[in-house]
């Protein structure tokens, strides 16, 4: 059976491709900014949460990064990469939602424009949530998996 990719999966490759560079950039930059912050005891707006979840989306991006390459060779190993790597962007959008909220605790008095911001934050980070969901689900699929080597 010669294997070929559908055009759907080759777009989803490709918008998964840039969405894990993207995402490795901006929170490796998180991460660093972090790092840096606390080394040179400069006050940020980071909190410790942004250092873990700098780390879980820049592994989780290079899972996926390798996952969509064996998806692209049409490996069977993309199976067990784009759900750990998927599965890590998860628990990153959990802590994500958790960072969201904390600063709302810390201050004295919150404002509807505080709620407002945290809102919006909370639904971005819920509509990646759905995603990563969307993309378990289409690379857990049985028709896709019959279809790898």
């Amino acid at each position: 059976m010669d294997k070929k990719r559908s055009v759907f999966i080759t777009i989803m490759c490709i918008l998964l491709l840039v969405i894990t560079v993207g995402l490795f950039s901006t929170w490796g930059y998180q991460w660093v900014n972090y790092l840096l912050a606390k080394s040179f005891n400069v006050e940020t707006q980071s909190s410790i949460y942004d250092l873990f979840i700098g780390l879980i989306a820049m592994i989780s991006s290079v899972i996926v990064f390798i996952g969509v390459i064996s998806v692209w060779q049409m490996k069977s190993s993309a199976l067990k990469l784009m759900l750990y790597g998927s599965i890590g962007f998860l628990i990153k959008n959990v802590l994500d939602i958790i960072n969201d909220v904390n600063p709302l605790l810390k201050l004295a008095e919150i404002s509807s424009s505080d709620i407002t911001d945290a809102s919006w934050a909370i639904g971005s980070d819920l509509f990646q949530m759905a995603f990563w969901i969307f993309i378990i689900i289409l690379f857990s699929r049985q028709s896709f998996k019959e279809q790898l080597s």
